[in-house]
């Protein structure tokens, strides 16, 4: 980054700006020149300013660099008499800027507007040992409840091959993605397991006839394996009449198959024995295959509603106790600003410029809520279509580093 660069960062405080920047670049003093040059200008007062960090020592450390710079600004440079009165009421004042975490920042918005928000104005944040110790005992308490309960669609997915203990993992997962909740689930069409049953029975009278024409039967693999193949399809067959018994059949009880099995030369004079083996064998394998993956992904599907239940109640329980996770008081606080245009107008009226620093680890729903705060509040319907107000909003960032890759940061936003 050159001068004239940092220069117009500084300077061009009607303009909201992106600035990518790497490591040992100078960013932070960029945007600190760009906060002591919009108190200067009038552009916003201290308490009309938010600046997002995503961790508390860079909260700390910008909040320090802040205040010196703006003594050294009001010691050794020339601002004019309503600059030094602007600069004057920002060093007085310094304690009340909003220089935090995004998590902070998303709690002040929510203790602002409890009511609206639909929370208790002293809610508790719990941090990441309590949180996980309150989903634990949510989710013994519900899984208790399940079981005690009649759901078919459960029934059948442990039939399927769903096993309770992949309850938790699902569960942690939506809990983990409930901002996309409430879940429009598409079922797919349910698997033809009586359609495989007719193909599997023809599959199985074409390879019967097919070890008598291998002249080294014994040694050829491929019809070695006809046999448990046979076995198995008649198992199939004698149990069409009880389709919860074949679709265990299919999903336990199948034959290793070897699609590829299955030599030439043991079919002296017969090539096409062995061609027509292989077919066979590979048709029945890949459809074998298919069914069984369409068989366990229905049972997943049928077991979602379930677990979305699960965590809209360990919302609702979080709600009404007066608990929140971090990831709660964004997902709240984008709810807040997303379905009620009045806070949300209040809130753009409240700070008329936000600074994010280490934009690569903004995740959506965090470059949700930041729009919707610097954008005019019905510009847009999708908050991927609106645009930041001129001067309000300017991001610091480096696309090449992302401390919080492993979660839903994105730097394409």
């Amino acid at each position: 980054m050159d001068q004239p660069a940092r220069d117009a960062i500084a300077a061009d405080v009607d303009e909201s700006l992106l600035v990518e920047a790497g490591a040992g670049t100078g960013k932070t003093t960029v945007l600190v020149e760009r906060i002591v040059s919009v108190l200067a200008s009038g552009r916003a007062s201290i308490d009309e300013i938010a600046v997002i960090t995503f961790t508390e020592k860079a909260a700390a450390e910008l909040a320090v660099r802040v205040r010196q710079r703006l003594e050294e600004v009001r010691r050794t440079g020339d601002p004019s008499p309503a600059e030094r009165e602007r600069l004057d009421h920002a060093v007085a004042n310094l304690y009340r800027a909003r220089i935090e975490t995004i998590h902070a920042f998303a709690a002040g918005l929510l203790r602002q507007r409890p009511v609206e928000a639909g929370l208790d104005p002293q809610f508790e944040v719990l941090d990441d040992l309590a949180a996980t110790l309150a989903f634990d005992a949510h989710f013994d308490r519900w899984r208790g409840r399940l079981l005690e309960g009649e759901h078919p669609e459960l029934t059948r997915a442990l039939n399927r091959g769903f096993k309770l203990e992949n309850l938790r993992e699902v569960a942690e997962a939506m809990h983990a993605h409930r901002y996309v909740l409430p879940l429009s689930i598409a079922r797919a069409p349910e698997p033809d397991v009586e359609g495989f049953v007719d193909e599997l029975a023809g599959w199985a009278a074409e390879l019967e006839p097919l070890p008598a024409r291998c002249v080294e039967a014994d040694e050829d693999e491929g019809v070695r394996q006809i046999a448990g193949i046979l076995r198995w399809a008649a198992r199939v067959a004698a149990a069409r009449e009880d389709p919860d018994h074949v679709e265990r059949l299919v999903l336990f009880s199948a034959p290793p198959i070897n699609k590829g099995a299955g030599t030439q030369a043991n079919w002296p004079g017969d090539a096409d024995g062995c061609r027509e083996m292989k077919r066979v064998v590979k048709e029945m394998a890949e459809r074998l295959g298919t069914l069984q993956a369409e068989l366990r992904t229905d049972a997943l599907t049928g077991v979602l509603p379930l677990v979305e239940e699960f965590a809209t109640g360990f919302e609702r329980e979080r709600r009404r106790e007066g608990r929140a996770d971090f990831d709660d008081l964004l997902i709240w606080a984008r709810d807040l600003l997303r379905e009620d245009l009045g806070v949300r107008e209040y809130f753009q009226r409240r700070y008329r410029c936000l600074l994010v620093d280490e934009f690569q680890d903004t995740d959506p729903i965090q470059a949700e809520l930041v729009m919707y705060l610097v954008a005019d509040a019905r510009s847009a319907e999708d908050w991927r279509e609106l645009r930041p107000e001129p001067g309000k909003l300017v991001v610091v960032g480096d696309p090449k580093q992302s401390i919080y890759r492993f979660r839903r940061a994105d730097i394409g936003i």
